[in-house]
């Protein structure tokens, strides 16, 4: 093979090893991801961009403890609600791979004609690091969504006005 064409590949492999390392070394904090990926999905949800919000739910993710269907539901709900919500706070406890975070929540959706409008208190959400890809070859931790729950008696009081 030519030497040029052999120090142009060499010089390739070379720049994609750095991108790896440096994004994997010094990439944003777990702190950065999981306050992106609340945010992302907070303002994908009020746009009606279901992508943007399915990104960042966890493949075995749970509502109350419970199934919230299929992705194609979810993706469904958001794009006929655009659900508003504003989280009061969103410090994460982080430890090792998991992390929640327990705040109370403005919650706005008019679906199917059914108004919910009003603040549950004491939600929970729960977010896991799970493994992803970057640019769809090079590993990338990403944290996602994998649980949300709020107390019975705030969900029912929401319900009820």
């Amino acid at each position: 093979m030519n030497k040029k064409v052999l120090a142009i590949v060499g010089l390739v492999v070379g720049l994609i090893a750095i991108l790896v390392v440096r994004s994997t070394l010094f990439g944003p904090s777990d702190r950065q991801l999981i306050d992106q990926a609340i945010q992302e999905s907070i303002q994908a949800s009020r746009d009606g961009r279901p992508g943007g919000v399915l990104e960042y739910l966890s493949q075995s993710f749970k509502l109350n403890d419970q199934d919230p269907g299929s992705r194609r539901n979810i993706a469904q709900f958001i794009k006929q609600s655009k659900p508003e919500v504003t989280l009061a706070a969103h410090e994460p406890v982080i430890e090792g791979d998991m992390a929640s975070i327990v705040t109370d929540a403005q919650v706005n959706v008019d679906y199917l004609g059914m108004k919910m409008d009003g603040t549950l208190q004491g939600v929970r959400i729960v977010l896991q690091k799970e493994q992803g890809t970057k640019w769809l070859v090079f590993p990338d931790k990403q944290w996602r969504i994998v649980s949300v729950t709020a107390p019975q008696e705030t969900v029912d009081q929401l319900l009820t006005r």
